[in-house]
């Protein structure tokens, strides 16, 4: 029995949501229809949506501040934050950023929609070791530089939409920048990039020049709706909160094993 069917059927058989998506438990990969944030309106609350409501230890913050597609909060477990701090690991990893080499010091560039996404990802980055401070844009760039120069920080993480690597006064470091997976790409060449969706904070890396998108094959499941185009995510290990082929809402093209791409 294939991963994706196991994981399936243990939504079917703990949730109430996956009860009523799927109406019987799934006897092969063909009978798991793929899903979206709008079949979530059909929960009674996160109560239907949850397998073990004793294990929550908190949420996952949506990137933009109330504009969360998912009618409700994705809760996790301990274990659930592991997996979540493995993949931002993962994708320092795919970036240049070894888990056994230096520590380095990140200065996130945020702004009030994006502040409390770009808090859980500092407070990630601290548990690694890396110096992780926050600035805000708050509407003045022009203050950009007097924070560049008193951070002094070795890579700038940029998680404010409103801005872009090259609208950065040169300070030397290197630059990273936090992509949703429902933006498209941006012309011409990229830099570093983590990318992120709503649903489950840290999805993967993109290194510069590269639409590949890397990602733990280890916990998530990535393919393609064949019917929408649209890449469907699906959590191998979960203790609370099951996305069983979740649209993204992002067209991407899947390539073998641990990797994506956008077409």
């Amino acid at each position: 029995m294939s991963r994706l069917l196991q994981v399936a059927r243990r939504a079917y058989d703990e949730t109430t949501l996956y009860k009523i998506l799927y109406r019987s438990s799934p006897v092969s990969e063909a009978s798991i229809p793929f899903v979206s944030h709008t079949n979530y309106h059909r929960a009674r609350g996160i109560v239907d949506c949850m397998v073990a409501g004793a294990e929550i230890v908190g949420a996952v913050p949506a990137y933009h501040r109330n504009i969360r597609r998912i009618p409700v909060n994705v809760v996790e477990s301990e274990e659930e934050w592991v997996l979540r701090q493995q993949r931002l690991v993962r994708a320092l990893a795919d970036l240049g950023i070894a888990t056994e080499g230096p520590r380095y010091s990140f200065l996130l560039i945020a702004d009030d929609a994006s502040g409390p996404f770009a808090c859980e990802l500092s407070k990630g980055l601290s548990w690694e070791r890396h110096q992780a401070s926050i600035t805000y844009l708050a509407g003045r760039r022009e203050l950009l530089a007097a924070d560049l120069a008193a951070y002094r920080p070795d890579i700038v993480l940029i998680v404010t939409p409103e801005l872009t690597g090259d609208q950065l006064p040169d300070c030397g470091a290197r630059i990273f920048s936090v992509n949703h997976v429902e933006r498209p790409p941006a012309p011409g060449p990229n830099g570093d990039e983590f990318v992120v969706c709503d649903e489950l904070h840290v999805l993967g890396a993109r290194p510069a020049n590269d639409n590949t998108l890397y990602f733990d094959a280890e916990q998530l499941h990535l393919e393609v709706d064949p019917v929408s185009g649209l890449a469907a995510v699906t959590t191998l290990e979960f203790d609370c909160f099951p996305l069983i082929r979740y649209s993204l809402g992002s067209a991407l093209t899947v390539a073998p094993r641990r990797e994506i791409g956008h077409g």
